[in-house]
């Protein structure tokens, strides 16, 4: 290999090169905001680097080893180089894809300005559920019938506050749920752990990555919070924490509603991420009614 790419560790002071990047993208995948790189830096071993003036991010998923996410910033003429590089690159760490996290436009832009064989493979367990913000606020019509009851249910019963966590006590109030929320899990594994640290770590950083949040209290007792962000250019709302005590009748539908509601109604849309294969997750985020998936892909080229 003629060349030597340093890739650095993400870290907060990160966060205006980075978004100096994204904000010229319309990528929709919650996976390039800087917050949630940022979250699961750790988990996934985030680091970057700039490559012919690109941002090349790495990172590494369960199954998936070590990839790179689709390059931010590069220009037409160079994503030959740039490919034949990141080629070179993986040769010297073998890994089962070249990259991953990646949109259409991005392989159309590959098949129309390199001369790269693609063999593309549709990540279907990491396609992101995309709401109709309006439609998780109004919760009206046939389909939302459910939502709706939930959602009454919780107000008619339960003498509820709902606060912004921006003070500690508010701060330890979700640590100490998050750790009851970990402690009815049949298996804590490593991510659940990681989980607890990072979720931990953004808490302290909510001003400095512009994040919002709502904490539901009943009779006092923290019973659920959540945390998110607006991205492509306000338009999105990205749900990135969301925890709470079931004991609670009614309590995930009145958070979804209150947060969009109080922090997120200017959006047009909302993205919850994936089910990453969960059967009960899959059937959780389905009934709230995706307008559409974000789909993502997983790349080798030769």
């Amino acid at each position: 290999m003629d060349f030597i790419l340093q890739f650095k560790c993400l870290t907060l002071e990160d966060k205006y090169l980075f978004e100096s990047y994204t904000s010229k993208h319309n990528i929709l995948s919650y996976e390039y905001t800087f917050a949630s790189l940022y979250l699961w830096r750790k988990l996934c071993d985030v680091r970057y680097a700039i490559l012919d003036e690109a941002l090349i991010i790495n990172k590494q998923e369960e199954f998936k080893c070590s990839f790179f996410m689709q390059p931010l910033g590069y220009k037409k003429e160079n994503l030959q180089g740039i490919i034949k590089k990141l080629i070179e690159i993986r040769k010297e760490y073998p890994s089962k894809y070249l990259f991953g996290d990646v949109n259409e436009e991005f392989i159309n832009d590959i098949r129309e300005y390199t001369d790269f064989n693609i063999c593309s493979i549709k990540d279907i367990n990491d396609s992101e559920y995309i709401y109709s913000t309006k439609e998780l606020m109004d919760l009206s019509g046939k389909k939302f019938h459910g939502k709706k009851n939930h959602y009454n249910k919780f107000v008619k019963n339960y003498n509820y506050e709902v606060k912004d966590i921006n003070i500690n006590k508010v701060k330890i109030d979700c640590m100490e749920l998050l750790k009851r929320w970990h402690s009815v899990k049949e298996e804590v594994d490593k991510e659940l752990i990681m989980e607890t640290d990072a979720i931990n770590d953004v808490l302290c950083k909510l001003d400095i990555l512009k994040l919002k949040t709502i904490a539901v209290y009943v009779d006092n007792k923290i019973a659920g919070f959540s945390i998110g962000e607006k991205y492509a250019n306000d338009t999105m709302a990205n749900i990135l924490v969301e925890k709470a005590d079931t004991n609670y009748d009614g309590i995930y539908a009145f958070i979804n509603r209150e947060f969009l509601t109080r922090q997120f109604s200017e959006t047009e849309f909302v993205n919850r991420q994936e089910d990453t294969g969960s059967e009960g997750l899959r059937k959780s985020k389905q009934s709230y009614n995706p307008i559409r998936m974000e789909e993502k892909y997983l790349l080798n080229l030769k």
